[in-house]
């Protein structure tokens, strides 16, 4: 469990990493385009219209560009989280399986020694009885010679 708790904990770890450095790539790019924009609004003052146009097919690649990037990091990070909790479900698996050959164990040592308890119980009382049986014998045997009938 300490295992998993681990795992887990550096799971956690990278998906913060990851998704940090996600945002912080996506806010320099959003940061890029903007500043593009304010050079295109610049240039649409000055009252180069062509010059506009060309910014906005510009930009618009851009976009495009940063929407396709941002969908692949996604796939890539949803495809290691995937792999990550593989991983973690087989070592889960894995402890379940060893967890239960422990108990297993543990359980038929159990019933191993209730097994010897109830032998060796069943023995003393056979010695008991017939200890008893003897006694009992031995009491009618002197009770019948001295004169007291059995």
């Amino acid at each position: 469990m300490t295992l998993i708790k681990q795992d887990l904990s550096a799971i956690g770890q990278v998906i913060d990493d990851k998704l940090s450095g996600m945002c912080t790539d996506l806010s320099d790019q959003i940061a890029g385009v903007r500043d593009e924009v304010r050079t295109g609004m610049s240039v649409l003052r000055d009252g180069r219209r062509t010059d506009l146009v060309d910014v906005t097919d510009e930009l618009r690649g851009e976009v495009t560009g940063l929407g396709q990037k941002l969908h692949t990091d996604i796939t890539d990070f949803g495809d290691a989280l995937r792999r990550v909790v593989a991983v973690i479900r087989d070592d889960l698996h894995d402890e379940l399986a060893l967890l239960e050959s422990r108990m297993r164990s543990k359980f038929d040592l159990l019933r191993s020694e209730v097994r010897d308890v109830r032998s060796g119980l069943g023995v003393d009382i056979r010695i008991a009885q017939r200890a008893n049986a003897r006694r009992f014998n031995v009491l009618s045997d002197e009770l019948t010679t001295h004169g007291v009938p059995g």
